[in-house]
């Protein structure tokens, strides 16, 4: 049995070999060709799309360097001067209605209060820098004036001086 190379070769014959290969080909061919005539536009999405990823991470960082190294162009001249008034002296209650990292902000925010007519003033407290309206003895005078001030700010707050 071992020499009779016979039994293998009907097994396997190169006739039925040919036709089964010749028609997967022929499906790859149709397939691959398909695929090619698109080639070039798959290619260049896939670019265009690493490019933009790679804009984007870029564009990320450097606004996370920014964030933590503000650049504050101010003109000091230009901006209206307001007096941080002396309300501790009373030591009562005043109303908080923003804060600020940067005092220029603050100092155009309490210009804006002052146009309004209210009391505004510019608190320095740590590293934040508030605006405050009023100055008041007790809570529940403070408390009359929060819902005047609740249509312009969100989260007005009472405050000891």
């Amino acid at each position: 049995m071992e020499n009779d190379p016979a039994g293998q070769l009907e097994l396997f014959s190169d006739s039925g070999q040919k036709t089964r290969a010749s028609s997967v080909n022929r499906k790859d061919n149709q397939f691959a060709g398909y695929i090619w005539k698109y080639e070039k536009a798959v290619l260049l999405i896939i670019a265009f799309l690493v490019v933009g990823i790679i804009s984007y991470s870029l564009g990320v960082e450097r606004g996370k360097r920014n964030q933590k190294q503000p650049v504050i162009i101010s003109n000091e001249a230009l901006m209206p001067k307001i007096e941080t008034e002396e309300l501790a002296q009373d030591s009562g209650y005043t109303i908080q209605v923003a804060s600020f990292k940067t005092d220029s902000y603050a100092r155009k925010e309490a210009a804006m209060l002052k146009e309004k007519g209210y009391k505004a003033s510019v608190l320095h407290r740590g590293e934040y820098v508030i605006v405050c309206v009023g100055n008041f003895k007790n809570k529940e005078e403070a408390q009359s004036l929060i819902p005047e001030l609740g249509r312009y700010y969100k989260d007005c707050r009472i405050r000891r001086l």
